[in-house]
């Protein structure tokens, strides 16, 4: 009897053994593990994961390569070229002779127009180029010095008298030129010249324009501009309906000579255009 119980004591302590090797090593007989997150009273927590929004890494980028300063600078470039309400441009379309109708008494062919669209897009690029190169060489040691030779010799601040000043402003890049006229008051006054941007330095002028802008409040504002190579003088008011709705009234008249040297009284062709502008 003692030699059958002792086989048989032999034999389960054997199977348990495998038992515990069996379970330690090839985990065949594990136990499934509780939930890590299930609580003591047994309630099933779910973990949620916050997705970032995927247009958030595209708004920062939009910021730094285009700011507000530069956003102004391509938005007044334009209203020169083409336009200074947004109902102008709607104006630019071929017609049936395949041409395109500018301001009063200017019609150009398509070819025209797309080298127009062309310079302006070159404006942009090159403007882009020069304010991202200053903004690198302006915090880079190697190239600190030449940056400042740069400033000096394309920005000038002269004062003329208290309140009275005028702050020139000349892009070597774009080879543009603009002048604006300090004073105490809210009048915005400025003359701007646009030369051959594929010529090294100032030269011919290929348009000039002077603009005034007054703001009769906080929601309307009339501006006066004039260009001195195209002859076209514009009268703009503008009106904020909402944050997102403008409305704009435009006279625009062109002269078959220099409006300063017009001594026949002689207008020539005129447009007037009223509209809104509702943007997103």
């Amino acid at each position: 009897m003692r030699a059958k119980r002792a086989i048989f004591n032999s034999l389960t302590c054997t199977a348990i053994a495998a038992l515990i090797l069996c379970s330690g090593s090839f985990g065949l007989c594990e136990r499934p593990e509780p939930h890590q997150n299930l609580r003591a009273d047994k309630e099933l927590v779910e973990e949620v994961v916050p997705v970032l929004n995927p247009h958030q890494d595209s708004s920062n980028l939009n910021k730094k390569i285009f700011n507000v300063k530069l956003i102004g600078e391509f938005n007044e470039r334009y209203r020169q070229d083409f336009g200074y309400t947004g109902i102008v441009p709607s104006r630019l379309a071929q017609n049936q002779y395949t041409q395109v109708s500018y301001l009063p008494g200017e019609q150009i062919s398509l070819a025209e127009d797309g080298l127009r669209r062309d310079r302006y897009g070159q404006f942009i690029v090159r403007r882009l180029a020069e304010f991202h190169m200053d903004r690198y060489a302006k915090n880079s040691k190697s190239l600190k010095k030449a940056y400042e030779f740069k400033e000096v010799v394309s920005k000038y601040n002269i004062k003329i008298k208290k309140g009275y000043g005028l702050k020139i402003n000349y892009s070597l890049v774009t080879n543009s030129m603009k002048v604006d006229l300090l004073n105490p008051f809210k009048i915005k006054a400025s003359y701007s010249v646009q030369m051959d941007s594929s010529s090294v330095g100032p030269g011919e002028a290929t348009e000039q324009v002077i603009s005034l802008s007054y703001p009769v409040d906080k929601r309307t504002q009339v501006e006066t501009h004039y260009k001195g190579v195209s002859n076209k003088l514009s009268l703009v008011g503008r009106r904020q309906l909402e944050s997102n709705l403008e409305a704009t009234l435009s006279w625009t008249s062109s002269a078959p000579e220099n409006f300063i040297e017009n001594t026949t009284g002689e207008i020539g062709e005129e447009l007037l255009l009223m509209g809104f502008l509702w943007t997103l």
